[in-house]
């Protein structure tokens, strides 16, 4: 049976303070959506009604939590993704005789070789919660709900 080995000390502190960090965000998130479901929006057309805006904030808000989860395995341990787990290409021998010698399927070396996934998968749970914001506070504007914030020039 293999045994999960940590990456490092760093990394357990970085994924305490992210996670923290990313629940607080997904708390403000969840109480943001009901306070936009609360919001009196105006009935005078149908593209004032924010029914999509609102489904995609939820959307973004829940896959953000989701990926939260997803995110603590290859944050804390070792993957075998050379990026993720903090090791150099350098370290490794990559003449003719062992690239023979190691027998890899084609998915194998591009996980192997491919970009952080811990870091990939933080990358897109901030970008979740800015689009869920983004999308509502234009749909806000738009229908006059909140100043566009241009009242200055």
């Amino acid at each position: 049976m293999a045994r999960a080995k940590f990456i490092s000390l760093s990394r357990i502190w970085y994924t305490i303070i992210v996670v923290l960090i990313h629940l607080t965000l997904i708390y403000f998130g969840i109480k943001y959506c009901y306070f936009n479901d609360q919001l009196p929006w105006p009935k005078s057309s149908p593209f004032s009604s924010p029914k999509f805006e609102l489904l995609i904030q939820k959307i973004c808000v829940l896959t953000s939590l989701l990926l939260l989860f997803i995110f603590i395995y290859p944050a804390l341990f070792h993957t075998g993704n050379l990026a993720n787990d903090s090791q150099q290409l350098a370290v490794y021998n990559f003449d003719r005789n062992h690239l023979r010698k190691v027998k890899r399927s084609f998915c194998s070396g591009i996980w192997h070789h491919c970009f952080s996934f811990s870091s990939t998968l933080h990358l897109i749970m901030s970008f979740l919660l800015l689009i869920s914001t983004v999308l509502i506070d234009a749909k806000q504007i738009m229908v006059g709900l909140k100043d566009s914030g241009t009242d200055f020039i």
